[in-house]
């Protein structure tokens, strides 16, 4: 069995194959959220409001700017492709070229 047939059924172990969401917060947070779970997340949003606590500044409760956010689907393949080649150290480049060659027939 390969490095990457194995790396596959340890990140299967037990998950759904249902798409993601990734949230972008700005310029450096996103999180991949299953997309349910990103949906909700994005419901919550609605009725957020950002809160600042700047060093010898008054603190204060601002409206949220919403379009500081953004989101969009991540296939369940993509993903599954960056988890496997994070475990096996390699670039998802790699990863599709073995996927690509364990679907060739031999």
């Amino acid at each position: 069995m390969s490095l990457y047939t194995d790396a596959k059924k340890k990140l299967l172990a037990g998950k759904p194959k249902d798409n993601y969401l990734v949230v972008t917060f700005g310029y450096y947070i996103n999180l991949v959220l299953p997309y349910s779970d990103g949906l909700n997340l994005l419901a919550a949003l609605a009725s957020a409001e950002k809160y600042t606590n700047e060093y010898q500044k008054q603190e204060r409760i601002l409206s949220f700017e919403r379009q500081s956010v953004t989101f969009a689907v991540m296939p369940a393949v993509e993903y599954q492709r960056i988890k496997i080649a994070n475990l096996l150290n390699l670039t998802t480049k790699e990863v599709e070229e073995m996927e690509t060659a364990e679907l060739t027939p031999a």
